[in-house]
């Protein structure tokens, strides 16, 4: 390891298929990732004061320097671990000014009902979705103190006001918008065009080009089964306290991928959870009309139909 630089990072969106896109960037000889999906340096405010020493020892002590190195971190769009969105940006740019932005953007409804089942089957969320996102819609326009998992399922996909905040630290050619829909409905043309902004060979195909990662559901499939292997009281203690001492990006990784395994997918599109009612998608489809409006001032068009027409946002 000689080069200390990230060469890109996908900065989000949280639920918009970065899993994917991570899995398909992983496989690409000419790029390295971390073994852990989101190493969160820039917005965890304990990992960042450990310095770039710790980041590139922790995640990249065995990147080739000939390689694209890179980072898929969608908190980078969420703030939440402390740092908001504006210090992550400046962070970013301070210790990569020059650093390639990708982000994945997925239809802002769809997000926050995904976002939502995510927090039912963690435990985390007790209300119904209509009870969440009415009461998130009364605060339009107020700053949140601290993103949490379950007062964000709207501030998350505000991408306009976002990005607008990356777009004072960066230049427009320095990032990359796709959506999650472009991903799972034409890959292939997408991850060429990725690889192509990336700098690396855009003619190769990922073997698992077009897999599904992470797929949602309310439900574990092993209810009584923790996410972080360290609490698996069944395990023998030498296996425990091994693990213990295992670096912290092999142990973050590992908590990923248990989560993922043990979340049952659903067969159907809402998790196991009701449809949405009409009305309450209608509200939301308004509540995010001047938000994807401002996507649109930035030059970024995302194909979601409800906002092909002109919908006055609500007030």
């Amino acid at each position: 390891m000689e080069k200390k630089a990230l060469d890109f990072i996908v900065i989000g969106a949280q639920k918009a298929g970065t899993t994917a896109l991570y899995k398909y960037l992983a496989a690409h000889p000419g790029i390295y990732l971390p073994l852990v999906k989101e190493t969160n340096f820039f917005s965890d405010d304990e990992n960042y004061r450990k310095g770039g020493e710790f980041l590139f020892s922790e995640h990249y002590r065995n990147a080739a320097p000939s390689k694209k190195w890179g980072d898929v971190s969608p908190s980078y769009m969420a703030g939440g671990f402390a740092a908001p969105v504006e210090e992550i940006a400046r962070r970013i740019f301070v210790h990569a000014p020059g650093v390639k932005l990708i982000a994945a953007l997925r239809h802002p409804v769809e997000r926050a009902y995904s976002h939502y089942k995510m927090s039912v089957r963690r435990g985390w969320e007790k209300r119904s979705f209509a009870e969440a996102v009415r009461e998130q819609m009364s605060r339009r326009g107020e700053a949140l103190e601290r993103p949490t998992e379950t007062n964000s399922y709207l501030a998350w996909g505000e991408y306009g006001r976002i990005l607008e905040i990356y777009g004072e630290k960066f230049d427009r050619d320095t990032l990359f918008v796709t959506t999650a829909e472009a991903l799972a409905s034409d890959p292939g043309r997408i991850v060429k065009q990725i690889f192509a902004f990336i700098g690396v060979d855009p003619e190769f195909t990922p073997p698992n080009l077009g897999k599904r990662y992470h797929v949602g559901g309310k439900e574990r499939r092993l209810s009584w089964l923790p996410n972080d292997v360290d609490k698996i009281s069944f395990l023998p203690w030498k296996i425990r306290l091994a693990y213990r001492k295992l670096p912290l990006s092999w142990r973050m990784s590992a908590r990923f991928w248990l989560e993922i395994w043990n979340t049952k997918p659903s067969r159907q599109d809402s998790g196991g959870l009701p449809a949405l009612d009409p009305a309450l998608r209608e509200d939301l489809v308004r509540y995010f009309s001047a938000d994807v409006g401002r996507l649109g001032e930035l030059g970024i068009e995302t194909g979601w139909e409800e906002w092909q027409a002109s919908r006055a946002p609500l007030t």
